[in-house]
């Protein structure tokens, strides 16, 4: 039984959505520099209070939230509403106010404009922008100078070596400060197209790996929603006509053809003079079907949609579709932490799993799981490489789970170790079976991709790749995502 389709038109043209749909942040103020009006407007303060609050940073700088709350007699219930959004003259770590893009057009250079505020004591250093697209997501930093990170602004400039094709594109930018914090700001943006006529593809709902669309699990069937985006760069309109033509391939266009079918969009398509249109296409594939079937067997396709103009010829975008698949993960502190350790651990793991989200792979499910100070003997740090192994052989945890060892330190400097290919059994005759890394999780991400991807070191694809030898890389080529699925713990996430 083939997919039943239907469509609608949209409202306005769709952002990309990494992971989950994009959020404004609450407006943050500066207490010291606020007109009485903002104070008032964005705070919602009193006017008595945003008066005094105003005289009396004449004589002094307000510090902080509990200085605000103690001059203006605020009340717990008005204090808490401020929280996260007020700041003074302590700050702890750098301040990322606002990150704005300027129009982006398709094979040029861009530029982001940055206003902050240094921390207390400290300076910005650096500034990154993480860059994701349809393509592979790239980095670019800017070094912070003295007189930049006093004014509290700054412009980073991407050259023709970061030109991007239409579409759209999600910005994380992050500010570094030399005391060690650090602030980010996501922006979502559009690449509006240099040439007269674009269209293009992008998730309707759930976006992995680079933009590619991730299907909805609607027991028993898989839903695959897309958006489509016409963007007109000409003085004259374009008309398309109703008939649309989709397709799935299986190995990209012209490869095996999976599914295909045709249907009339509602209503004629008119993008008028430098103007969009957008709409949107679901498909429901039964069990049965071509695509169900390469979803379960977690292959990738790509969506081929056709639209023919009016005045003659075609109009057609694709875009990638794959399931998002995942593994088990336990926790396993080696030793007695504190609270706040224990957070910063949590908040490793968090950052490892985003990595993996982006490429259309994730951590299933998370345990936690711990060996107190009486129970771990010598194993809160490992020694050597034979520590490693009795670790192994004397904890685990009975699941089909990758058992992730947290300890303090390892020998020789290094953050973690793993086996490449780690074994999908616990029987017992293994040693093999789990991987350790300190508790900076500095290189978690590397080494379950030892573990779960079979993938040695590879330093020919630069630092930004997340098997660099160093850790700290963030990416994942096509190839390496792939071979992950040849592990017996993968599965779908449904």
């Amino acid at each position: 039984m083939p997919a039943k389709v239907s469509s609608g038109k949209l409202a306005n043209p769709p952002w990309i959505n990494v992971k989950a749909k994009f959020r404004e942040r609450p407006t943050l103020i500066d207490v010291n520099q606020a007109s009485v009006k903002e104070l008032k407007e964005e705070l919602g303060l009193s006017g008595g209070a945003a008066n005094q609050i105003v005289k009396t940073r004449k004589q002094r700088p307000i510090r902080d939230l509990d200085d605000l709350v103690a001059l203006t007699n605020l009340k717990s219930r008005d204090a808490a509403k401020l929280a996260g959004r007020v700041v003074g003259q302590i700050r702890s770590q750098v301040i990322l106010f606002s990150a704005a893009v300027e129009k982006i057009f398709s094979d040029r250079p861009w530029a982001i404009s940055v206003r902050f505020l240094a921390p207390t004591g400290g300076e910005a250093v650096v500034a990154s922008v993480e860059v994701r697209w349809k393509g592979e997501p790239f980095v670019v930093q800017h070094e912070i100078d003295k007189t930049e990170s006093e004014r509290g602004a700054l412009k980073i400039q991407l050259g023709e070596e970061h030109a991007l094709p239409p579409g759209p594109i999600e910005l994380r930018v992050t500010l570094y400060d030399s005391l060690g914090g650090a602030s980010t700001q996501i922006l979502p943006a559009w690449v509006l197209p240099s040439n007269p006529f674009s269209f293009f593809l992008s998730p309707s709902n759930r976006s992995i790996y680079n933009g590619s669309v991730r299907p909805d699990w609607q027991p028993p069937n898989w839903g695959t929603g897309i958006n489509l985006t016409f963007i007109n760069g000409d003085g004259v309109e374009v008309r398309l006509n109703r008939l649309v033509t989709w397709r799935f391939w299986d190995g990209g266009v012209g490869g095996t053809l999976v599914e295909s079918g045709t249907f009339d969009w509602f209503e004629q398509i008119t993008v008028a003079p430098f103007g969009t249109y957008s709409g949107w296409i679901a498909f429901t594939s039964p069990p049965g079907s071509g695509i169900h079937d390469r979803y379960e067997d977690k292959e990738d396709m790509t969506i081929e949609i056709i639209f023919p103009r009016q005045t003659g010829g075609t109009v057609s975008a694709t875009i990638t579709c794959r399931i998002m698949a995942g593994w088990g993960i336990n926790i396993i502190e080696v030793g007695n932490y504190s609270s706040s350790e224990i957070s910063a651990i949590a908040a490793g793991v968090e950052d490892a799993r985003d990595v993996y989200e982006n490429h259309g792979l994730t951590f299933s499910s998370v345990e936690w799981w711990f060996i107190p100070d009486g129970d771990a003997g010598g194993y809160t740090v490992l020694n050597d490489h034979d520590e490693w192994e009795d670790l192994l052989d004397d904890w685990t945890v009975d699941n089909e789970s990758i058992d992730c060892f947290v300890v303090r330190d390892m020998w020789d400097s290094f953050a973690g170790w793993s086996p490449i290919g780690g074994p999908d059994d616990k029987d017992g005759s293994c040693e093999d079976d789990g991987l350790a890394v300190s508790n900076s999780l500095v290189c978690f991400a590397h080494e379950v991709g030892h573990y779960m991807g079979d993938l040695d070191h590879a330093n020919s694809l630069g630092s930004g790749n997340v098997m660099f030898s160093t850790c700290g890389g963030r990416n994942f080529t096509y190839d390496q995502y792939k071979e992950f699925f040849d592990h017996d713990w993968t599965r779908i996430v449904r």
